[in-house]
């Protein structure tokens, strides 16, 4: 009798103990999702299932991530860990996560030495394809955590003062898309200050498509910062104020490349100094040289200020017969913005607006 209390006892407080974190059948990771958000949790429950397949523990208050935290949800392909004040992952804190593919790390107080990213911390997230990294407290970027992330294809990561992807980020031959920009997001303010030459170097074998580096506001840009990045296919550097033609010079490196997107939007100089300022707010044959010999699909070259275009900066293949999405709104074009548009509705695909600039 009392043998069948006990059984009894100890089922009920596991069903209570339970009800802390919900349990659903998920088809998109085909198995069960314990979602734990928002539960004040300072570790992750002992009590889940091991054959969960996606883990949300955002929106707790986990601080360190020890050893084996995740050793027995070993089908873990999902893992949420958002918005906590994680500030230490022990070395092996996701052992046993060979299957994991989607790892969300955002908005914790993650720094760049080896107390939160200790240097094997990543070593079995072989299969991880998403990280995100976005609105944490790095200065720079630890590149000796990365060389383990064969798969990783996506990486959302902050935004830093002198932003470098160090050798370590050299394995990542499958990343094709780089997010720095948590704004829309996270509510995050990007801090990056300047782009040199060799902060992408590290890049040249990954093979990117997409690189999205937002509302930075950046104004020092050297020249030949994209040339390590020969596969972009999508390009937006929007409102960094490093000139329009600045911004438009950084484009050598795909001459005679095919690109889908290239978003140059509120990239004005804030402060005009001298004449060529003046000259920047307008489109030239010059200032378009390597813009016109790029097969693209998508420009937007909204809110800078424009106020002239020039007709021989627009009208080169293949820039004419590839176009097909063209956005100058928001500028302030001198003149009947509906001539500019009747020029260019010689171009064969095209489809412009420029509904909303002001004259």
């Amino acid at each position: 009798m009392l043998r069948t209390l006990l059984v009894l006892l100890t089922f009920t407080l596991c069903q209570g103990n339970e009800q802390t974190c919900a349990l659903h059948f998920d088809m998109q990771y085909g198995g069960l999702f314990a979602d734990c958000t928002g539960r004040k949790l300072q570790h992750v429950p002992d009590y889940l299932p091991e054959n969960i397949t996606a883990l949300d523990m955002s929106e707790n208050n986990l601080k360190i991530l020890t050893n084996n935290t995740f050793y027995k949800f070993r089908k873990l392909i999902y893992l949420n860990i958002n918005r906590n004040p994680l500030s230490e992952l022990e070395p092996e804190a996701f052992r046993g996560l060979f299957s994991l593919t989607k790892l969300l790390l955002a908005r914790n107080k993650l720094r760049s030495n080896r107390v939160s990213f200790p240097e094997e911390v990543f070593r079995d997230l072989v299969s991880l394809q998403t990280l995100n990294l976005e609105k944490t407290e790095m200065s720079s970027y630890p590149d000796w955590v990365f060389p383990h992330l064969v798969k990783l294809h996506s990486l959302y990561i902050d935004s830093v003062p002198d932003p470098l992807f160090g050798p370590g980020f050299s394995n990542l031959t499958n990343l094709k898309v780089l997010q720095m920009d948590s704004r829309f997001i996270y509510g995050g303010k990007c801090s990056t200050e300047n782009l040199r030459n060799e902060t992408f170097q590290s890049l040249n074998e990954t093979k990117l498509q997409v690189l999205v580096l937002n509302h930075c506001g950046i104004e020092d840009c050297e020249p030949g910062v994209l040339e390590p990045l020969l596969f972009l296919k999508q390009l937006e550097l929007t409102h960094n104020h490093i000139g329009n033609h600045n911004a438009l010079r950084l484009l050598y490196p795909f001459v005679n490349l095919n690109m889908t997107r290239i978003w140059f939007n509120g990239t004005y100089k804030n402060k005009m100094r001298d004449e060529k300022d003046l000259v920047d707010k307008s489109l030239t044959k010059e200032s378009m040289h390597y813009l016109t010999k790029i097969c693209v699909t998508e420009v937007s070259l909204r809110s800078n200020q424009l106020y002239l275009v020039e007709y021989a900066a627009v009208y080169q293949d293949p820039f004419e017969s590839c176009l097909k999405v063209l956005d100058l709104s928001d500028n302030i074009f001198v003149g009947d913005v509906f001539v500019l548009g009747f020029f260019l509705l010689d171009f064969p695909n095209l489809n412009i607006s420029i509904a909303a600039c002001r004259k």
